[in-house]
């Protein structure tokens, strides 16, 4: 398993089909379902139609990585980075399970591929469209560097 950024307790990698289960339960918690955009899925299966999905690199404007806690492994949730054509953009989303929310994961995260965007992949601006209700992802934003 190849580790594609890392920060202090974190790495982040592509994702896996043993991603399936932590991925629906997230995804299908009421609490995290704050966007318009937001993807619930009906069951594991359409889960892992999801994540082949972004494996097999069938939608090539997204980078979707599922964010791990270094000491254990385990998965804390997902940091994308997506380029939108139409905008010539290119957008940073994340998405963390309610359990490992306020402790600074989603800020590190979000940090990490902002650097890895500017220094490897040679980005010149990243974006976070954000639901102005959605006070939590806006102190990520502003925490991880990012300016309105």
């Amino acid at each position: 398993m190849e580790r594609i950024i890392e920060t202090e307790r974190l790495y982040l990698r592509k994702l896996m089909l043993k991603d399936a289960s932590s991925i629906f339960k997230m995804n299908n918690n009421p609490n995290s379902s704050t966007h318009e955009d937001y993807i619930s899925f009906k069951n594991i299966k359409e889960t892992e139609i999801f994540i082949e999905l972004h494996i097999n690199n069938k939608v090539s404007n997204i980078t979707k990585w599922a964010v791990c806690g270094k000491r254990q492994g385990e998965f804390l949730g997902l940091c994308t980075l997506q380029y939108n054509q139409a905008e010539d953009q290119t957008i940073i989303e994340y998405q963390f399970s309610e359990k490992y929310w306020n402790k600074g994961f989603a800020t590190e995260a979000t940090k990490g591929v902002i650097t890895y965007a500017f220094n490897a992949l040679r980005i010149q601006d990243v974006y976070a469209y954000i639901d102005k209700g959605n006070k939590s992802a806006i102190k990520v934003a502003l925490k991880a560097g990012l300016t309105f």
